[in-house]
């Protein structure tokens, strides 16, 4: 009769069972190793998401603040330009304004020169009329002096004209010239400083 052998007194058995704690050992940690590196992996692709999402925001907002930089910039140089033209155009209107009475006078002034003495009181109401509008006409900084000059010629062609009125012959002559000769270099300076404003 045969014995059977004991189970675990086997070296074949128990070989077989080294082998397969190793081969486990060896899963377990290939697993852990797998596991390990895996989660690295993943950090550092969150990491580089992350980054990523945030090099974007940070560019978005800098395009956002460039984008309103220029937004700012066109509005303002819009703004100057308007103002600038808004200023001309303030300029260009009130020159015209002086040129208008100016001409206007200089056509009165022909026709007071060529009248009689006792017909002068219509062209010379005209005078008074003219010179009060350019009293009271607001001059451009290029044209502040030229109107002080252009009103005191015109207050004196005026009373030339009504000196020669009031009086006959030739003393009537003589004041009237003593006014017109006073007159004449005031008109001179007002045309020089028109000259320096732009021409409408």
């Amino acid at each position: 009769m045969q014995l059977a052998r004991p189970f675990l007194s086997s070296p074949t058995r128990q070989r077989g069972n080294v082998l397969y704690l190793l081969i486990a050992a060896v899963v377990v940690a290939a697993v852990l190793i797998f596991w390990k590196e895996s989660g690295r992996a993943a950090a550092k692709a969150e990491r580089q998401r992350s980054e990523l999402v945030q090099r974007q925001e940070a560019e978005s907002a800098e395009r956002a603040r460039e984008a309103a930089a220029q937004r700012e910039r066109v509005a303002l140089e819009e703004a100057n330009r308007k103002a600038q033209q808004d200023e001309r155009d303030v300029l260009i209107q009130a020159l015209r304004r002086f040129d208008d009475v100016a001409s206007r006078w200089d056509d009165a002034n022909k026709v007071a020169s060529s009248a009689a003495r006792i017909a002068l009181a219509q062209p010379v109401g005209v005078l008074q009329t003219l010179h009060r509008e350019a009293t009271q006409l607001q001059a451009p900084p290029c044209l502040a002096l030229g109107k002080d000059d252009l009103v005191v010629a015109m207050r004196e062609t005026m009373d030339g004209y009504i000196a020669f009125m009031r009086n006959t012959a030739k003393l009537g002559n003589e004041y009237a010239q003593i006014h017109f000769a006073a007159a004449a270099p005031r008109f001179v300076k007002y045309k020089e400083v028109r000259a320096t404003c732009p021409v409408p």
